[in-house]
C-alpha cells in the first residue's frame, strides 16, 4: 500500500469511529425525549455532517478507481472545498463555542476528535496528498452549494425541534432578520475562503508521489545486487 493509502485508512478509521462514539454518547445521554429526537439534533450540526464528508473522502481510496464517488471525492475541487469546511468547523469551535458547555468523559474525547484531531488529520492529508493546482474560481458557487443547505436544514429543523445547533442561527433569539444575516454571513465567509484555497492552491507544492511498498523493497534489493556484484572480486 502506498503512504497516501495508509494514512487514509487511518484518517477513515478515526473519522468514522469518532462518528459513531458521539452519536452513541449523544443518544443514551438522556438529554432527548427519544431516539428520533436524538438523530435529528445529532444531524442538525455542521461538525457531524462535515466530518462525514471527512470520511467519505478519507474512505473513497478504499473504493475501486472507476467507482464515480471515488472519482468525484478525489477531484482537487471537493478535497479543498471540504478542508475549507472541515477548517472552518475546527476555528469556529475554538474561537466561538468551546466555553460554552463544559464536557466530560467520553463526551470530551469524541469533542476533541471532532473538532481538532479530525480536521488536522485532514489538513495534512490536503497538503501532502490532494492535488491542488488544478481549481479554478469559476467553481466557488459549488463550493457554496453545501453550507448554503446546511444553513437552509439546520434553521428548518431547529424550528421543528424547538432548540437550534448554533446561537447564530437560532430563530427565537435572532428573529428572521438576525437569521438572514447569519446566513449571509456563513455565505460569505465560505466564498472568501473558497477563493483563498483556490489562490494558495496554485503555489502550494504537487502532491507527494505515491510509491507502492513493492517499488521501494524492489529497487532496494536492486541496489543492494549493484552493490554485491560491485564487491565481489574480478
Amino acid at each position: 500500500m502506498t503512504p497516501k493509502t495508509i494514512f487514509r485508512i487511518v484518517g477513515a478509521s478515526t473519522a468514522w469511529v469518532t462518528l459513531i462514539t458521539k452519536y452513541l454518547v449523544e443518544a443514551t445521554s438522556g438529554e432527548h425525549a427519544s431516539q428520533f429526537a436524538a438523530l435529528l439534533d445529532y444531524l442538525s450540526y455542521f461538525t457531524h455532517l462535515s466530518v462525514f464528508l471527512v470520511a467519505l473522502a478519507f474512505s473513497a481510496v478504499l473504493l475501486r478507481p472507476e467507482s464515480g464517488l471515488r472519482i468525484f471525492f478525489e477531484k482537487p475541487a471537493t478535497r479543498a472545498a471540504i478542508a475549507l469546511y472541515i477548517i472552518v468547523v475546527a476555528v469556529v469551535h475554538h474561537l466561538l463555542l468551546a466555553d460554552l458547555k463544559v464536557r466530560v468523559g467520553w463526551s470530551a474525547t469524541t469533542n476533541t476528535l471532532l473538532h481538532t484531531v479530525v480536521p488536522v488529520l485532514y489538513v495534512i492529508d490536503w497538503l501532502v496528498f490532494a492535488t491542488k493546482r488544478r481549481m479554478t474560481y469559476s467553481a466557488i458557487p459549488y463550493w457554496l452549494i453545501y453550507p448554503a443547505a446546511y444553513g437552509v436544514w439546520a434553521v428548518g429543523t431547529g424550528y421543528i425541534a424547538g432548540a437550534y445547533p448554533y446561537p447564530f442561527l437560532d430563530m427565537s433569539e435572532l428573529g428572521l432578520s438576525g437569521v438572514a444575516i447569519s446566513m449571509v454571513g456563513f455565505v460569505a465567509l465560505f466564498s472568501i475562503g473558497a477563493a483563498l484555497f483556490i489562490a494558495i492552491g496554485k503555489f502550494l507544492p504537487p502532491p507527494m508521489a505515491a510509491m507502492p511498498s513493492k517499488t521501494f523493497e524492489r529497487a532496494g534489493s536492486e541496489q543492494g545486487a549493484r552493490l554485491t556484484s560491485a564487491s565481489d572480486p574480478p
